[in-house]
């Protein structure tokens, strides 16, 4: 990693999040606004928004640790045609289920940077919204990668 912490995490949590995710997924242009991007072409999604950073310890072998909350954005497009919700919540579902396969991956491998990730904790799964005149679901999981960082 280089010392662009929260860069060189956002980039290792979305290299997990495609090692999981269908081939057909694609990354999103905007995470912030949602509704911004085109689901035209593609409408199964995903993205990385960083969060607050906050020092956990402050030590004195020249290292830091800290704990750096993200969110992954996944959006994935479910059927027009249907008489009720059940394709709309079926995609949420899908969704959770990648959300809680990204977490493990994250968790056993530290987003595969072991020296520096330290943990990745509280995962919180938010309930999906929906893009009605798309037929999108959208997910937002966030979490907190804890890490360190040399003071040298």
């Amino acid at each position: 990693m280089s010392t662009d912490q929260s860069r060189d995490l956002r980039d290792s949590i979305l290299v997990c999040l495609a090692s999981i995710l269908d081939p057909e997924y694609k990354q999103l242009q905007y995470v912030t606004e949602i509704e911004k991007n085109s689901f035209t072409n593609s409408k199964n999604r995903y993205g990385v928004r960083a969060g607050e950073v906050i020092e956990l310890v402050n030590s004195t072998l020249k290292f830091d640790t800290y704990s750096h909350n993200f969110t992954v954005v996944l959006a994935k497009g479910y059927g027009s045609q249907s008489v009720d919700d059940d394709d709309a919540q079926e995609a949420s579902y899908d969704l959770r289920e990648f959300a809680f396969e990204f977490y493990k991956k994250a968790f056993n491998t530290k987003l595969g940077s072991p020296a520096i990730v330290l943990n990745i904790t509280n995962l919180a799964i938010l309930e999906p919204t929906f893009l009605e005149s798309d037929k999108v679901a959208v997910l937002n999981a966030n979490f907190d990668v804890n890490f360190r960082i040399s003071l040298v």
